[in-house]
């Protein structure tokens, strides 16, 4: 008897990325043409960078034949890794759905190889992310962590990626940890092929919405933390404590010079921001 073979969904969200997403996503078309039963869900999540018209003008006949199906939102403000995923997600038709940064290629083959995994074991999740270092020369780049494809029905059981981690960070490590504690077995991708992605520096990673910002305020509160305010046009503001590690473990002779491994040199309390609405006449 012939296995299932899967529908599959790559979904790729793009918020003021279309100059990556120019280089990939139709290499990324192109290099898994030979699988049928795939769709590209593409997100525009309100970008300002002209992406719906490169869309109209690129995408129109993947949209015909149904390879693509793009949608946009223009409800958020700002860019949130984790709601931007799960709105993918819920769009995604496939059996199997697979997140794809716009700076990511699938690789040639990829579909199927996502496929052949499931036939072979339909209670997984692939990830490059390797908790336990079960993989001896195992060591995925950083910039293709957030490379993951579960089952629909698995994603729909955990309730998705936790929103409150609305930031880049480890919402794909609490994702698959969620996934494992309801007893889903992680597969690691470890084929290079898989694993390309477009080289950025930090200016681009955390490009800020530099025409929606009003301004920028930092507060001093002691030498390792201070306040940092972002205010937007849109009446909405970002604000966190950002705290300085060296200062912070200035006064412990084991870390005063070299960091403990978990730490950056920067990091805000809690992992977390503060989002909200601002009023201008408030005193």
């Amino acid at each position: 008897m012939e296995k299932r073979k899967y529908k599959i969904s790559f979904c790729v969200v793009c918020m003021n990325r279309l100059h990556q997403l120019k280089q990939t996503l139709l290499q990324n078309i192109e290099d898994n043409a030979d699988y049928e039963d795939l769709e590209f869900i593409v997100l525009d999540y309100n970008s300002a960078d002209g992406m719906e018209d490169w869309a109209k003008a690129s995408l129109t006949n993947y949209i015909n034949n149904g390879r693509v199906k793009y949608y946009k939102t223009t409800d958020p403000k700002s860019w949130s890794p984790s709601h931007s995923k799960n709105v993918a997600f819920k769009l995604a038709t496939g059996d199997i759905i697979c997140s794809i940064w716009a700076d990511y290629y699938t690789g040639k083959g990829f579909a199927q190889f996502v496929n052949d995994c499931y036939r072979q074991n339909d209670n997984i999740v692939l990830t490059p992310i390797d908790f336990y270092k079960t993989k001896k020369n195992h060591s995925a780049p950083g910039d293709v962590l957030g490379k993951v494809a579960v089952k629909k029905s698995d994603f729909l059981r955990i309730k998705g990626f936790d929103e409150r981690m609305n930031k880049h960070g480890f919402e794909d490590y609490d994702f698959i940890n969620r996934l494992e504690m309801i007893g889903v077995e992680r597969v690691i991708i470890e084929n290079r092929n898989y694993l390309q992605y477009i080289k950025h520096d930090n200016d681009d990673r955390y490009l800020l919405p530099t025409d929606n910002l009003q301004g920028m305020y930092v507060n001093y509160i002691h030498p390792a933390a201070s306040d940092i305010l972002f205010l937007y046009n849109n009446k909405q503001f970002d604000k966190a404590v950002l705290i300085d590690n060296y200062n912070n473990d200035a006064d412990n002779n084991v870390y005063a010079y070299n960091l403990r491994d978990s730490h950056f040199e920067y990091s805000l309390k809690n992992m977390a921001w503060d989002t909200g609405e601002w009023d201008e006449s408030a005193n």
